[in-house]
């Protein structure tokens, strides 16, 4: 069996990119467009909005200069416009930096390979597969130990750059995957993606969401409240607590939670409390400034208990309204390790002035950009969350078994304790509940039938 290796993956796996066909060639089998004078423009402009917004003035070690030069004479050598789109976020991943990354141009073809993964403790695992997909169809069962991805073991530190490598920047038709069975022996599958000719993957940072918390009374006490982003305006803010005042024991699911507004951030913070809270200082280039919360007054805050659900996908704002529940003692974090991706980034578009070469990839594309962290998050305790995360007070993983089974006792948990007792396949239908309450609300918001 060959070993596999995820040694200096942020420098490895982008340089493999280079050697990898572009999708749509890949589809298509035509010659590969040069858009070097495309390439350029974006990494200039990059570069640019790096040196005036980047919360480090030594750029952690860098020397921006040099290293864009580099760029640039890479993308003269390139052979495809997915090579340049790898030179590109090569020099923005080297900052290792959770909140600073290339935002793509969107692309003509959208790859679904029909699974999806996490990481559950420190083991990646196959949390859901797609029924009639290429996937299901090779065997490939959700509670499945993933233990490398096209060569690279994922762990917590490199997965969000086998995604970001293999499902983001530049898709393949196809991924191999090396599966742990249960007895330690090891299985290779070739999954081929589903694509939508129709559908175009778009630069979801420059792109307004409208995302809704979904509710469910377990008990007439008791209220679950998934949320999926922190992107509610106050107003939105306010509703969400009227709506969970009702109840005297919240559970509040922030797993899968990418944060978002630290705007939100503050207000749902500030819901919670009949004092003001100080979230932190942030330490930005030129200047350090506090964080709070400020309290929304005793008739509108909520003074229930709260139990909050975290897992490896909970970042930033997710992370922090946990971790403040936690230094507070305000109320009960459940679940496994948060992503310890907690900085303050702004997001900056770009429009091409370039002219594009004839049948680019890029033609259906006006907008590219970055996120560019401009603050680092120095919590009350005098101690960054960025890299270590949020750790449960009551650590709680679900297995492989529940995985299989459609079972949640994250969940389940968190019911039992509230005084609600629910077992995990209860807890598993409620969650979906949620999230189908979730889809059709943004569906709604977004004006589709």
């Amino acid at each position: 069996m060959t070993t596999h290796r995820s040694q200096s993956l942020f420098v490895l796996l982008l340089i493999t990119l280079l050697f990898l066909p572009d999708f749509a060639r890949a589809q298509s089998g035509a010659t590969p467009v040069i858009d070097r004078g495309r390439g350029k423009e974006m990494l200039q402009n990059i570069k640019r909005a790096l040196k005036d917004t980047y919360y480090d003035p030594s750029f952690r070690g860098m020397n921006v200069e040099t290293r864009f030069r580099q760029a640039e004479e890479q993308i003269d050598k390139a052979t495809s416009t997915g090579q340049i789109l790898a030179i590109i976020a090569q020099a923005l991943v080297e900052l290792d930096d959770s909140h600073t990354s290339f935002l793509p141009p969107e692309l003509v073809v959208e790859p679904d390979f029909g699974f999806k993964l996490q990481m559950i403790g420190d083991t990646c695992y196959v949390t859901s597969v797609k029924p009639g997909g290429d996937a299901e169809a090779k065997g490939l069962k959700a509670g499945d130990v993933i233990y490398a991805i096209e060569g690279f073991e994922p762990t917590r530190d490199s997965l969000w750059k086998i995604i970001y490598s293999y499902f983001v920047l530049l898709p393949q038709p196809a991924l191999k995957l090396t599966i742990r069975e249960p007895k330690g022996t090891f299985k290779e599958f070739l999954v081929k993606a589903a694509i939508s000719q129709n559908k175009i993957r778009h630069i979801e940072a420059i792109i307004n969401t409208d995302v809704r918390p979904s509710y469910y009374d377990l008990a007439p006490d008791t209220t679950v409240c998934r949320l999926p982003e922190f992107n509610l305006s106050d107003g939105d803010v306010d509703d969400m607590m009227k709506r969970i005042k009702v109840s005297q024991n919240l559970i509040l699911d922030l797993r899968g939670n990418p944060g978002g507004l630290v705007s939100m951030e503050q207000r749902l913070i500030g819901s919670f409390f009949d004092h003001d809270v100080k979230i932190g200082d942030e330490k930005e280039r030129k200047k350090t400034s506090e964080r709070v919360a400020k309290t929304r007054g005793p008739n509108k805050i909520f003074s229930g208990k709260v139990f909050v659900l975290i897992d490896s996908n909970s970042s930033s704002a997710a992370e922090v309204f946990a971790r403040i529940m936690q230094l507070e003692k305000r109320g009960m974090v459940i679940g496994d390790r948060s992503a310890g991706k907690v900085m303050t980034s702004v997001q900056t578009a770009f429009v091409f002035n370039t002219a594009a070469a004839s049948s680019s990839q890029f033609t259906r594309a006006a907008f590219y950009g970055a996120n560019i962290t401009i603050a680092d998050l120095i919590m009350s305790d005098g101690k960054s969350l960025e890299k270590s995360g949020v750790t449960p007070d009551l650590l709680l993983l679900p297995a492989a078994e529940d995985m299989a089974n459609n079972r949640d006792p994250i969940l389940a948990r968190a019911a039992t304790l509230a005084g609600a007792t629910i077992d995990g396949e209860q807890a598993s239908t409620i969650h979906k509940e949620l999230y189908k309450a979730e889809k059709k609300a943004e569906e709604k918001a977004n004006g589709k039938n």
